[in-house]
C-alpha cells in the first residue's frame, strides 16, 4: 500500500510539471507574509493587528488559456511559516486562478487549490513518557499533513500595456490543515496577508 501511495505521488509531480512546461505566458513570484490562526476570511482583520508570525511563499504561475482580460492560471506554490507556539510549516501545492484585468495596471484575482503539508512542533511540544513525565519532542518530529488552499488578491502592474513589467501583489490566504491533533483538532484553520513581486519570463 505505502509503494502504492508513493507511485500516485510520484505520478501526480511529473504530470504537474509536464503541465507547467507548456502554457501562455509564465511568471515567478516572491512575497512576504504574516500568518495566524482564525476562521477563514472572517479573521482576516487580525493579520494586521494581533499576532506577528513570519513566512516567506514563492510561486510559479502559467497562464492555460489566450484572453488578455480574464486569464485562468496554474499556479505552483511553495511556501514556509514559523509560529513559536504551534508550528513550523513547510507547504508546497497546486491552485488554479482566475485573474480579472480591470484596466492597464490594476488586476483582481482569486484561486482554490490544495497539496501537502510538513508540520514541525519543534520543543514547545511534549511527549508524555511512561515515568509520568514529560519531555520535549524533537525539532525533526516531523508529520505530514493535508492542505485546502483559498486565495484572493490584487496585482498592480509597474508599466502600463507592458507585459514585460513586474507586478507588485498583495494578496490574502486561508488554508485548512489536516489532520492536526487527530482526537480534538482535526482542521486547523490558517490565514496569512502575503506583499510582494511577480515577474514574467520570457519565452
Amino acid at each position: 500500500m505505502k509503494y502504492i501511495k508513493k507511485s500516485k505521488i510520484v505520478a501526480f509531480f511529473i504530470l504537474f510539471t509536464s503541465i507547467l512546461s507548456f502554457g501562455q505566458s509564465k511568471h515567478i513570484g516572491l512575497t512576504l507574509s504574516n500568518n495566524t490562526t482564525g476562521l477563514p476570511i472572517l479573521a482576516y482583520p487580525e493579520l494586521f493587528y494581533s499576532q506577528f508570525h513570519p513566512g516567506i511563499d514563492a510561486f510559479y504561475s502559467l497562464q492555460l488559456n489566450n484572453s488578455e482580460n480574464n486569464k485562468i492560471l496554474l499556479k505552483a506554490n511553495l511556501g514556509f511559516y514559523y509560529h513559536q507556539f504551534v508550528q513550523s510549516l513547510l507547504r508546497i501545492y497546486p491552485t488554479v486562478n482566475y485573474e480579472r484585468e480591470l484596466n492597464q495596471k490594476l488586476s483582481l484575482g482569486v484561486g482554490l487549490g490544495g497539496g501537502y503539508g510538513l508540520s514541525f512542533e519543534g520543543k514547545n511540544a511534549f511527549v508524555f513518557k511512561e515515568d509520568g513525565t514529560y519531555e520535549n519532542k524533537g525539532f525533526f518530529g516531523a508529520r505530514s499533513q493535508f492542505l485546502i488552499a483559498f486565495e484572493i488578491g490584487a496585482g498592480y502592474s509597474l508599466k502600463a500595456n507592458n507585459e514585460n513589467s513586474p507586478i507588485l501583489i498583495c494578496q490574502f490566504k486561508s488554508f485548512m490543515q489536516g489532520n492536526y491533533v487527530k482526537s480534538y483538532v482535526p482542521l486547523l484553520p490558517l490565514n496569512s496577508i502575503n506583499i510582494g513581486i511577480r515577474l514574467p519570463i520570457k519565452n
